[in-house]
């Protein structure tokens, strides 16, 4: 399972070199973590977003730059999705819980609020 760990958290690193790097991006790739665990989607994380200081106030920039972003990255995820795909989800959460990234998902899917535990309950439990 070591194996295993090291490639999802080189994987990580790659996405969050990728990012800003502030303080919040590891919660935003936790964020999208809980989503791919609990919904198979990593965009649908309940904060994956750009922190405010990458807004400019131009709309229409900024929708860019969101979209350039999210084209930099969705290859990065597509590889992590694939390898949850292929270990299976009881798998891939224990290695997501035994990496440097675990934490902050593991957190979510326990938290009542975010949208993430309700789905995650219900996969756990079939």
């Amino acid at each position: 399972m070591l194996k295993e760990v090291k490639k999802l958290e080189s994987r990580l690193d790659t996405i969050w070199r990728a990012g800003d790097r502030d303080e919040c991006s590891i919660k935003h790739i936790g964020h999208a973590l809980a989503a791919l665990i609990a919904h198979n989607d990593w965009t649908k994380g309940d904060d994956y977003s750009l922190p405010n200081d990458y807004w400019t106030g131009d709309e229409e920039a900024d929708r860019k730059l969101a979209e350039a972003l999210r084209e930099k990255i969705s290859p990065m995820w597509a590889e992590i999705q694939q390898t949850k795909d292929e270990l299976g989800l009881a798998k891939f959460v224990e290695i997501v819980k035994s990496s440097k990234f675990g934490f902050y998902p593991i957190e979510y899917l326990d938290t009542e609020w975010l949208s993430y535990k309700a789905q995650y309950d219900k996969l756990v439990s079939v």
